[in-house]
């Protein structure tokens, strides 16, 4: 580990070596990357995403600067390995998906989680929003004023396992909101809870139905 030491007004910070009489006055290691992976796949830490997409793609392109850069570093590989996926209109501008300026197609989708593997599909919650999914379903939720979405991978009836993805969106409503809305207000405006409601009853209903019928 090289510390940091202050550099003059107007340079930028440089690395130097630690004195032979230095101490050490604390450290701190995180978790390991796959504790943190899980937990913010559970409780959709927005900003535990971003700082891990970033980490992870600079490891790739130390040149990486902003989150959109982070992501086209991050979809390359599996836009590679799944050359059949047709990848017209992707535009990940981040990590977390707060944003509702970013598009994916759930095929696009499909072929992103199949690229990563058992290890990472083993990350995925059984929870959707704190409330427990159905057995043998794991899952990241998305959930915006005036869109759901929930991908992953599904156990069914007769013992099958599929991959899934669903997307409701209503981008009229959404851009209406936009705007409108008053930014130092936090909460979702009452017509869109009752949107997501309904699109959260469609979810479950579909999922009830893909596991009894496919």
């Amino acid at each position: 580990m090289t510390p940091w030491r202050p550099a003059t007004r107007g340079a930028a910070p440089a690395p130097g070596a630690a004195p032979p009489t230095a101490t050490l006055a604390a450290l701190h290691r995180s978790e390991p990357l796959e504790v943190l992976a899980r937990q913010v796949l559970r409780y959709s830490n927005n900003l535990s995403a971003e700082l891990i997409g970033l980490a992870a793609a600079r490891r790739l392109d130390p040149a990486v600067r902003t989150l959109p850069e982070s992501a086209a570093v991050l979809t390359a590989p599996a836009m590679l390995a799944a050359p059949r996926t047709d990848w017209t209109g992707l535009r990940l501008l981040n990590h977390s998906g707060l944003s509702a300026a970013s598009r994916i197609t759930p095929a696009q989708t499909m072929a992103l989680i199949q690229s990563a593997g058992p290890a990472v599909l083993a990350l995925l919650p059984g929870e959707d929003e704190g409330k427990v999914l159905p057995p043998g379903v794991r899952a990241k939720s998305g959930t915006l004023a005036y869109a759901k979405a929930l991908a992953g991978t599904l156990t069914t009836a007769g013992g099958r396992t599929l991959g899934f993805a669903f997307f409701v969106t209503d981008e009229a409503q959404r851009a209406a909101m936009d705007r409108t809305m008053d930014r130092r207000i936090a909460e979702i405006p009452p017509e869109a809870r009752a949107w997501l409601a309904r699109a959260r009853k469609l979810q479950a209903d579909l999922l009830e139905l893909w596991i009894a019928g496919l």
